[in-house]
């Protein structure tokens, strides 16, 4: 994943949390989940700060993947600010052993929230999966997946519309293309190169604005072993 904010050890050290690990020590912690923070708001004057119940946590901006972050389970006030003033806020309640996607994006139609994706922990030993998520100002989509770049066409989706998700699909590792539809006319909105690794969890976001000409994907990958509960 990307830079995590310098400011993050003393953060945590003032919310009580539990210190970054590594992703094995993750595994094994069972009073504990994994967050991920995502800033997927275009056009925006400065970074955004994150606060977690009144303290900062860390800053991002628009692309910025940020985490994964041991939290220990219960619950947190979140907000995202801008210069100061709090544009955003929601509330996360961490699970034991579970794990989070928190993504800051626009609304169809205009308008901007904070949405918490649980991401699921399940473990395939021979495969990796891929999942699309709608988080763009755009009308309902659907998704084709096709054979590497632009190939026979594998699966289509249900359409899925902003602030939603389709269901996880297991795949080899290797190359795909994702087109992203609209589901009114069919026509080509974007579409999206995937390079699936082994025993990863690949997650697509699609982003910004269609109308403002700002939409684009964000990428988020899970090592599979990494959210495993043994």
């Amino acid at each position: 994943m990307r830079r995590v904010s310098r400011l993050v050890a003393s953060a945590i050290a003032c919310l009580s949390m539990v210190a970054l690990t590594t992703p094995a020590a993750a595994i094994i912690n069972p009073n504990a989940g994994t967050v991920t923070a995502i800033h997927g708001i275009p056009g925006l004057s400065a970074p955004v700060d994150l606060l977690v119940s009144g303290t900062k946590l860390l800053d991002f901006q628009f692309g910025d993947v940020e985490g994964p972050l041991t939290v220990p389970s219960g619950s947190y006030f979140i907000e995202l600010q801008l210069r100061g003033t709090t544009v955003l806020s929601s509330t996360l309640t961490v699970l034991p052993g579970s794990d989070y996607t928190l993504i800051a994006h626009l609304l169809e139609g205009g308008g901007t929230t904070v949405t918490l994706f649980r991401n699921s922990t399940a473990f395939f030993p021979r495969g990796s999966s891929l999942q699309f998520r709608h988080t763009a100002n755009a009308p309902p989509v659907f998704a084709e997946l096709r054979w590497g770049r632009s190939g026979s066409l594998l699966a289509t989706s249900p359409p899925v519309k902003n602030g939603d998700e389709l269901p996880p699909i297991v795949l080899l590792p290797t190359r795909y293309t994702l087109n992203v539809r609209n589901n009114g006319d069919g026509s080509l909105i974007s579409r999206v190169a995937v390079r699936l690794n082994p025993r990863t969890r690949q997650i697509i976001y699609a982003v910004g604005s269609l109308s403002g000409g700002t939409l684009t994907f964000i990428v988020q990958e899970i090592p599979l072993s990494r959210v495993r509960i043994y």
